[in-house]
């Protein structure tokens, strides 16, 4: 693997507009997982080095649940070369969370016992939550070139719902973007529900690629930090294990849900992109048969008494339909062991490894083809 980045490295440095031209227009959707997060840091590091080495700023941004205050960060970006210090603080804040253990964000305790046991969430606050969002600046991220959307369900309406740096209400106030990375992790029932403008919000628990789509974008890096196919982690002698085993089993259907969710979405969007590209195949095939004029005279007059018809007649000069490359990555090669509740030391740098290679393997491809 090192020799064929080594490869991209020597191609690109003799043609540093290769990679904007290979990439076009660049989105990152990532998906959550509780410590897996840890993953994504690894997919961007060769990613981030290669955008700030060919200045290429990423047009679009989205993520959900721990990866939200990732790409949040990400969306800072004024120019290419803030890729670097912004990968730099994400990872002290990984570096800070393996050093302290699952305790940096989950400090369960007898009264996360009773408060269960009252209907109430585990945790008495989102205090451990803000830890991850105490650093991320909303204005320059307003204020950034980069689109950034964060995936939470409107306890309200019950809808799945993306808040942006380019929605109205968030220009005029910033700090509700910060609430909202905050919602996107709030996972009921172990975290309170969070507050964005006047309106609860909770974990949005998947992703969605229609605003990547919707940006035009040319390729689309899509994340999901876990194993493409569900395997349930191991028992463990923690405390959740030993007091609250039904909130484990319930954590493990829900991981069960969300992926399928994911991979639900990860079809649609492949059948929709898939469709429209044969569309225009035909578009394009209509136009050739009716370039000359006495062919398009009567069609036009066909038209003229089916007016439904001209949505289907070509404009001429019509630029070809667009359709996005999506480059998915799973962690397929590592075990269920960063999990929501515990880990073990040595886990994150395990994760970290493979994480790096299979990113620098999907830009070989790309760029060597």
């Amino acid at each position: 693997m090192e020799e064929q980045w080594e490869e991209v490295l020597r191609v690109l440095r003799g043609n540093p507009g290769l990679l904007r031209e290979k990439f076009g227009k660049l989105g990152i959707v990532s998906s959550g997982g509780g410590f897996r997060g840890r993953i994504v840091l690894g997919w961007l590091e060769p990613l981030l080095e290669l955008l700030a080495e060919c200045d290429i700023m990423i047009d679009y941004l989205a993520a959900v649940s721990v990866s939200a205050p990732m790409l949040a960060r990400l969306s800072e970006a004024a120019v290419p070369g803030d890729y670097r210090r912004l990968f730099g603080h994400m990872s002290n804040m990984w570096n800070g969370i393996e050093k302290a253990g699952p305790s940096y964000v989950f400090s369960f305790s007898l009264k996360s016992l009773v408060n269960f046991l009252n209907g109430k969430p585990l945790l008495d606050d989102n205090a451990t939550l803000r830890k991850l969002v105490e650093h991320f600046d909303a204005c320059k991220s307003v204020a950034s070139k980069t689109r950034f959307d964060v995936f939470a369900v409107n306890d309200v309406t019950k809808l799945h719902v993306a808040i942006s740096n380019r929605d109205r209400r968030v220009i005029e106030r910033p700090s509700l973007l910060a609430d909202a990375v905050v919602g996107s992790m709030s996972l009921v029932p172990i975290f309170q529900r969070t507050t964005v403008d006047s309106e609860a919000h909770t974990d949005g628990g998947f992703v969605s690629l229609e605003g990547a789509v919707a940006a035009g974008c040319d390729t689309i890096f899509v994340f999901f930090p876990y194993p493409r196919h569900y395997r349930k982690p191991p028992q463990s002698d923690g405390f959740i294990s030993r007091h609250l085993g039904t909130l484990e089993e319930a954590a493990s259907a829900s991981a069960t849900f969300l992926r399928d969710r994911d991979r639900a979405e990860m079809k649609y969007w492949k059948m929709i992109l898939g469709l429209r590209a044969e569309v225009a195949a035909l578009k394009a095939e209509l136009r050739d048969a009716v370039g000359d004029g006495e062919k398009k005279n009567w069609l036009e007059r066909i038209i003229g008494r089916f007016p439904v018809l001209r949505k289907i007649l070509p404009e001429d000069g019509s630029a070809d339909v667009a359709i996005p490359t999506i480059v998915e990555l799973y962690a397929d090669d590592l075990p269920e062991t960063l999990q929501l509740k515990d880990f073990k030391r040595g886990d994150f740098m395990l994760a970290h490894g493979p994480a790096v290679r299979q990113m620098k393997k999907a830009i070989a491809k790309i760029v060597l083809g």
